[in-house]
């Protein structure tokens, strides 16, 4: 999929389960079930099968006051961490994550 020339200038995308989101609108919509995220306000971005994409058309793209990730004036993006949560884990990892110097939510 990342390799599909069609992918670029489509951001962030999540892949699962034969399924293509826009990140923005990806809801993790369960635990347990293969199907674990969903695109509710959307819908889905395209499908992948076989190895073969098939997209859907394109989410419009925040720009200017509306875009809330803005990177104007930073000299650097700040740190991010990505853990592997479940539930009653403990906040061990992220704590230490933290202390590690992650910034980002």
């Amino acid at each position: 999929m990342a390799a599909d020339l069609r992918a670029v200038g489509r951001g962030t995308l999540v892949v699962l389960n034969d399924e293509i989101h826009y990140a923005r609108n990806a809801v993790k919509t369960g635990t347990s079930n293969p199907s674990a995220f969903s695109s509710m306000s959307r819908g889905l971005a395209g499908v992948t099968s076989a190895g073969r994409v098939e997209w859907f058309e394109h989410a419009p793209r925040a720009s200017g006051a509306t875009s809330r990730f803005k990177v104007g004036g930073l000299e650097e993006l700040p740190r991010v961490d990505i853990l592997h949560a479940h539930a009653n884990m403990s906040v061990d990892l992220i704590d230490a994550a933290i202390a590690g110097g992650a910034r980002a939510w």
